[in-house]
C-alpha cells in the first residue's frame, strides 16, 4: 500500500429507513416440546430432561407478497436451538415445501438459537427422553405446514418499513487467558460487539401494526447451562414487551 491508511469512518448518526408496499400475513402456534424430552445441550449442563416449562415456544411464520398477486415468500421462525446436520434441517424443510407446493427459494426456516430447547436430531433417540424427540419433530414439522397456509390466507396489503437501531445487551465473549492464550467463554471488555438492531415493522394504512421483525446478533444463553427449564430465553422477553407495545402484534 504507497501513502496513510484511511483513517476509520466515523459511526453514521443518520439512521435510514426503507419500505416495502405490498401484502403481508402472519401466523403463529405454540410448539413448546412435552415433558420429559432429551434437553442437553450445554457442556457444562448436569441433567438430560427439563424440570418445566419457563416461557411457551412458539413458531411464527410471515409471508409477503407483492401487491399484484405474485407468489409469496415465507419467513417460518422456530424456537428452536439448532440443526445437528443437514439432513435434520433439509428433512422438515422438504416436508413442509412437499405440504405447500412452494418452491425451496420461497422458503426461510429459521431457529432461533435458543440454548434452552431440545434438538430435533433423531440420532438422539436412545438418550434419556430422546424418545420423544420424532414425536416432538413430527408434531412441529405440522405446525409449520399449518402456519404457511394461515398466513398466505392472511395476505392482506401493508406497508413494511425497516430501520436501525443500537442495543448494548450482547458481548464479545471470547476471552483469552493472559497466561497461556487459550480462548475461554467469558466476558471480554476489551473487544467490542456488534451493537446493530435491525426491525422491521409491517402495519395497515389505518396503522394498525400487523408484525414486527427484530434482527440482533447474540445468543440467547442468558439462562445459562444451570438452566433446567425449556425457554426462549431473552427471544421470548423481547417478543412479549414489543408486542405489549403494538397492541399484541406478533414479533419475530
Amino acid at each position: 500500500m504507497i501513502g496513510d491508511a484511511p483513517a476509520p469512518r466515523a459511526r453514521q448518526h443518520v439512521i435510514p429507513s426503507y419500505e416495502f408496499g405490498g401484502r403481508v400475513g402472519v401466523a403463529r402456534a405454540d410448539i413448546t416440546p412435552p415433558a420429559g424430552i432429551y434437553f442437553r445441550l450445554w457442556g457444562s449442563a448436569k441433567h438430560d430432561q427439563p424440570s418445566g416449562v419457563h416461557r411457551p415456544m412458539l413458531a411464527t411464520c410471515a409471508a409477503f407478497a407483492d401487491a399484484e398477486g405474485g407468489d409469496a415468500l415465507f419467513l417460518l421462525t422456530l424456537d428452536h436451538s439448532w440443526w445437528r446436520s443437514k439432513e435434520d434441517e433439509r428433512g422438515m424443510r422438504e416436508a413442509v415445501l412437499a405440504a405447500t407446493g412452494l418452491d425451496q427459494d420461497r422458503l426461510i426456516l429459521q431457529p432461533t438459537h435458543t440454548h434452552s430447547a431440545p434438538l430435533m436430531g433423531l440420532d438422539l433417540a436412545d438418550k434419556p427422553g430422546g424418545h420423544l424427540l420424532a414425536g416432538y419433530r413430527s408434531h412441529v414439522t405440522q405446525a409449520c405446514i399449518r402456519l404457511v397456509a394461515e398466513a398466505k390466507a392472511a395476505l392482506t396489503p401493508a406497508t413494511l418499513t425497516w430501520t436501525t437501531g443500537r442495543c448494548q445487551l450482547a458481548f464479545n465473549r471470547n476471552f483469552p487467558d493472559p497466561e497461556n492464550g487459550q480462548s475461554l467463554c467469558g466476558l471480554n471488555p476489551s473487544a467490542a460487539a456488534d451493537d446493530t438492531l435491525l426491525i422491521g415493522r409491517a402495519a395497515e394504512a389505518s396503522g394498525r401494526v400487523l408484525f414486527t421483525l427484530v434482527n440482533y446478533a447474540c445468543h440467547p444463553i442468558s439462562l445459562g447451562g444451570g438452566n433446567t427449564q425449556i425457554s426462549p430465553d431473552y427471544v421470548g422477553a423481547l417478543r412479549e414487551t414489543v408486542e405489549r407495545d403494538t397492541g399484541g402484534a406478533p414479533c419475530l
